[in-house]
Formats: structure tokens, C-alpha cells, sequence
């Protein structure tokens, strides 16, 4: 071995011998901040940890963001008495929504804060945010004077879309400058707008107020009457106007009485802000009945604000809403039957039948075809049919026809071989017009109603 290589190797025995056995991970002193918070007049303090047990993956992120949540909640949400949220006549859930909705807005917009520590073990980790107070306030009061423009800009516009009759534009300009004001609602929100001194929230909203009780809806004819001579259907012409200008596409609901569940219908203005609405099936029942026509405020508001906030707004609101009553002028009625049993005498079973039951429904009678609006023929014969075992039967065949004033067949229905059973041949011919009337009352006449309305 030459004098090289016993260097080389007393070097490296030195290097070896030096060398500890086992590496002594040391872990930082635990900051006093991790087990007393600390005061500070002058910061909002966000202190945020988390397991590395319970999440080993994403452990730092979730102390952060624990750490953001408690500085948002520091900083304290109070509603001052002049505020658009302490004038707004809403429910306690709207207030609800709003602080939830403001301490999430303040996290998420949180700036200028800074880190002053974090510290781990093998089992924790935690982070330390404060910010600045004043950095805070200054930070937000240029917020606030940046939206507060832009509020206003929106109510301009929306007020010169109102001037033109464009009502849709309107409501959507003015609510979203009401919602470019939301992070402050709890505030006093002084603006100098026009010249004059406002608390610009308040403004618009109550603007918006104003401009639905200045939308006129008006139905023509202001009554309604379906009768015989319109073969009870009618129209009526609905217009809705905003200052006197027609307004466009607006979505209306209306309902009448029409003997089935009265949901609400759908339609929507023409560009000349008119609407013609069908009035058919008129519940002749119902002696009361109105035409009701609502404009539909909700269609108005634009979709993508926080619809648990819009919501309680437009609830305010007194959606615009008109009526005209409907008459109904029932029928009159002239029957004519001729009704013969075997041996020619007259019957009025069916006839009968038919006054009966069409009173019932609210029809009225006449003795002189020319006062009336339909005429009911009724024409029905029996003859024998054999005997049975000692009984007599009876066939009878009726024919039923409607007609209107203009000699038009609105009805007609025929029924043959109706069977009676009796002790003789004119017993078993009434027991048949019994049954035929019996049928009458049930089927006919309901069918004779529906072809007459």
C-alpha cells in the first residue's frame, strides 16, 4: 500500500468515525400563540389548525382556510337602524341569509392579510393570520365607493329603460344595482346622486316599489258576459302599460272558474303590450266568477342573483293584478214531445225527465218557441213484446234531438228496445218509459249540457 492510498483510507475511517449513528429529528418549540390567543387593538386575528391524522393529505390547506374563517368572523356584521336590511319588511330567514351570505362574501374577498407564524408537530399543523384594521378599513371603504358607483350607473340606466316603456330592462338594471350594494345592506350607504343626498340601497328599491304600483293592467270589456247567443265563449282583451307605455313580452298569469282545479294560465303580452285571452268553459255553477290576471314579477328578475335574496324582495312587492266578473246567462229551454204507450195515449215521463233534471243544473223553461235559445224534440213510442212466464213485456224507442236558434243540431241521441216487465202490456210500457227516464237524468242531460257549452 503506498503512501496515497493509507491516506485516503485514514480519511475516510476519520469521516466514518465522526458520523453519528442515528439523526435526531428536533422539533420547533411550540409559539405561545398555538395555546393563548393573542390580543391586538390594532389586527383581526385568524388562527386555524388541523389534524394530520384526520387529513393527512390536504392538512395545511384545511388549517388555512380554518384560519380565514376565524378572521372573517371577526370581523363583526351589525345591521345600523338606517340600513336597507333593518327597512326591509322580510322574515328573519332573509337576515339569516344575508349574514351567511356577507361572512362568506368577507372571507372570499379578505385582502392585505398577512402570516405571522405557523407551526407543526408530528400530529398538528397551524397557521397564523392577523390583519391590519385600518389596512382593513381602508381596503373596504374603496370597495364600497367603487360599488356605490356602479350602483348608481345601473339606476341610471334602469330609470331610462322605465322612460321607455322597456319594463324588463328596468327591473333588471335597477336589482342588480341593488346587488352590487349587497356586502353593505347592513350599512348607511350615503350617496350624493343627481345633486341630492340619498342612502342609495333604500333609493332603488324604493324606486322598483314605485314603478310596479305605475304599471297599469286593464281587461276590456271591464265585464264579461257568455251567453247562448255567444255560444257562451267570449274574448277579452288584456293591455298592460308602464307610465302609459306599452310594455312588451310581459308574462301574466290569469284564471277563471271553469268547473275543474283552478291553477293559474300563462301568456304574455304582444309588442304592443295587448294579450288576447280565450274565455271558454265558463263553470255555469259558479255565479260568481271573475276573470283574474296577475303580471308575473318574478319573470322580471334576472336569474342569475342569489334567488334567496331576490326572493324575499320580490315577495314585497304587490304583483299588479286586475279582474273583470263574469256573467253567465243560463239557456232557455222549449220541449216538444210527443210520447205515445201501445195505444196511443200521451205520456211525459221523458219530458218530464228532461225539465227535472236541467233545472237542477240552473236552466229555465218557456211555453213559447220564440223565447227560447234551444229546443228539445223528444220523440218516443213503446210497443208489445211478448209474454213470459206470465208477464207482459214492453220495448220502448226514444229519439232526443237539440236544436239551437239557428236551427242548428247541437244534440241528438237515439235508444232502442228499452225493456219493461209488468202484469199487462200498458204497465210494461210505462215500467220502459221509467227506464228510459231514469236514463235520461243520468247520461243524457249531462251530455246535453256539455254539447250546449
Amino acid at each position: 500500500m503506498n503512501l496515497k492510498q493509507i491516506t485516503y483510507f485514514f480519511l475516510v475511517t476519520m469521516l466514518l468515525a465522526c458520523t453519528p449513528k442515528g439523526v435526531q429529528e428536533t422539533e420547533a418549540p411550540k409559539p405561545g400563540w398555538v395555546d393563548q390567543r393573542p390580543i391586538d387593538n390594532s389586527y383581526y386575528i385568524g388562527i386555524g389548525s388541523a389534524s394530520k391524522q384526520l387529513d393527512p393529505v390536504n392538512f395545511a390547506q384545511s388549517a388555512k382556510k380554518n384560519a380565514l374563517d376565524d378572521l372573517s368572523s371577526e370581523i363583526s356584521v351589525t345591521v345600523k337602524s338606517s340600513s336597507f336590511l333593518n327597512t326591509m319588511e322580510t322574515n328573519n330567514f332573509f337576515r339569516e341569509e344575508f349574514t351567511s351570505n356577507i361572512a362568506t362574501y368577507t372571507e372570499e374577498k379578505l385582502e392585505g392579510f398577512e402570516i405571522v407564524g405557523a407551526w407543526e408537530d408530528k400530529n398538528e399543523y397551524w397557521i397564523f393570520y392577523r390583519l391590519s384594521k385600518a389596512q382593513h378599513a381602508a381596503i373596504k371603504e374603496e370597495k364600497k365607493r367603487l360599488a356605490m358607483n356602479s350602483a348608481a350607473d345601473f339606476y341610471t340606466k334602469g330609470r331610462t329603460a322605465e322612460a321607455e316603456g322597456n319594463l324588463s330592462a328596468a327591473f333588471d338594471l335597477m336589482f342588480r344595482g341593488l346587488f352590487e350594494l349587497t356586502a353593505y345592506w347592513n350599512e348607511v350607504n350615503e350617496y350624493t346622486y343627481e345633486g341630492q343626498k340619498v342612502f342609495l340601497d333604500n333609493e332603488i328599491f324604493s324606486h322598483i316599489r314605485q314603478m310596479v304600483n305605475n304599471i297599469d293592467l286593464k281587461i276590456t270589456p271591464s265585464s264579461l258576459e257568455v251567453n247562448p247567443d255567444n255560444s257562451f265563449k267570449t274574448e277579452a282583451l288584456v293591455s298592460v302599460t308602464l307610465d302609459g307605455k306599452p310594455v312588451p313580452n310581459a308574462l301574466h298569469n290569469y284564471k277563471f272558474d271553469d268547473g275543474r282545479f283552478k291553477k293559474y294560465k300563462q301568456f304574455r303580452s304582444d309588442p304592443s303590450g295587448y294579450a288576447s285571452l280565450p274565455i271558454r268553459d265558463v263553470n255555469p255553477k259558479n255565479f260568481k266568477n271573475e276573470l283574474e290576471v296577475v303580471l308575473d314579477l318574478e319573470d322580471l328578475v334576472p336569474s342569475d342573483l342569489d334567488p334567496k335574496l331576490i326572493n324575499p324582495l320580490v315577495n314585497t312587492l304587490q304583483n299588479p293584478v286586475t279582474r273583470a266578473p263574469i256573467s253567465l246567462r243560463m239557456p232557455v229551454i222549449f220541449i216538444t214531445s210527443t210520447e205515445i204507450n201501445l195505444d196511443n195515449e200521451d205520456q211525459l215521463w221523458l219530458a218530464s225527465a228532461v225539465s227535472k233534471k236541467l233545472s237542477a243544473e240552473g236552466y229555465t223553461f218557456t211555453n213559447r218557441i220564440d223565447q227560447a235559445d234551444y229546443v228539445v224534440y223528444i220523440s218516443a213510442e213503446t210497443r208489445e213484446g211478448g209474454t213470459s212466464q206470465g208477464f207482459h213485456v214492453a220495448y220502448l224507442n226514444m229519439s232526443i234531438l237539440v236544436k239551437n236558434t239557428r236551427d242548428d243540431i247541437i244534440y241528438q241521441s237515439a235508444i232502442n228496445d228499452i225493456k219493461g216487465l209488468q202484469l199487462n202490456y200498458r204497465a210494461a210500457g210505462i215500467e220502459a218509459f221509467k227506464k228510459g227516464a231514469k236514463q235520461i237524468e243520468k247520461d243524457i242531460c249531462k251530455d246535453i249540457v256539455d254539447a250546449i257549452f
